[in-house]
Formats: C-alpha cells, structure tokens, sequence
C-alpha cells in the first residue's frame, strides 16, 4: 500500500468521526447498560406496586372471607346440634305419643268390650220389657173376680187361676 492511501484511510478514519464514535461508544457503553437497568428496574416497580397493593387488598379480603367462614361454620355448628336436640325431643315425644296410643287403643278394646256387653243388657232388658207389657196387656184384657173376705181371682184364657190374693 502506498502513503497516500494510508493517509486518506487514516484521514477518513479521523476526519469521519469514526474512531471518535468508537471510543465515545465505548465509554459510554458501561453508562448506557446502567441506565437501561435503571429503565427495567422503575418500569418493573412501576408495575409491582399496583400488584402489591392489589396483592394487600386481597390478603385482607381473604382474611375477612376465612373470618366470615369460620363464623358461619360456629353458626353450622350450632344448627346442627340444636336440629339433633329437636330430633331427639321429637322422637322421645314420638315414643311417648305412640306408648299413650298403644294404651289407648288398649283402653278402646276395653271399652268396646263394655259397650258390647251393655248393647246385650240393653236387649235382654228390652225383651223384658217387651214380655211384661206383653203381659200387662194380657193382665188388661183378662176378667178379675173378687171373692167375699177380699180374694181375688184372675183367670186367663184356657188356664186356670193365675193368682189369688186377699185384700
């Protein structure tokens, strides 16, 4: 290579600015990175605090939520053990309802029993009722004859006396 085309390549090197960018770029490059660190770093903060603050706000409803749970289990809780105290009541008052039902069915057949009994007093009475206006009417229609010193007889038909008495 001649001198004249190691001064214009040197020239142009120097008189472009080319070896300046260099050396400017090079200096700067350490400057450069921290500052694009720098830009990462406020833009992820940017971002991160609205997340920690949503992240915060949840937390608080979780813990109001498990807090509203746990009280809602207590007042499960609570509704179980009185329905089984109500079940329980219910099936002793059952057990009596049904034990007073038994006695009065018992108490029932008696009862009937009676009724059936006094239902029979009741017609054997009526007959005998029957039979003695059957016989006052006879008593009634039959001729009575009174005898000196007070006796009296009464006949009935085809029969002979039925009863003296004196009077």
């Amino acid at each position: 290579m001649s001198e004249t085309t190691i001064i214009t390549i040197i020239s142009f090197l120097l008189g472009g600015g080319t070896i300046g960018a260099l050396i400017s770029f090079w200096a700067n490059r350490k400057k450069t990175d921290a500052e694009t660190d720098n830009l990462v770093i406020e833009g992820a903060t940017a971002l991160l605090r609205p997340l920690t603050e949503r992240v915060t706000c949840l937390e608080g409803d979780l813990a109001t939520e498990r807090k509203r749970r746990s009280e809602l289990n207590d007042e499960l809780e609570k509704a179980k053990r009185e329905s089984v105290e109500a079940n329980q009541r219910n099936i002793q008052r059952i057990v009596a309802l049904e034990e007073a039902l038994i006695g009065k069915d018992a108490e029932i057949a008696k009862l009937q029993t009676e009724a059936e009994t006094l239902k029979q007093q009741v017609a054997r009475q009526r007959q005998q009722i029957e039979d003695l206006e059957a016989q006052l009417e006879e008593l009634k229609q039959t001729p009575v004859t009174k005898l000196e010193g007070g006796t009296v007889i009464i006949k009935r038909k085809g029969t002979g006396p039925l009863k003296e008495s004196k009077t």
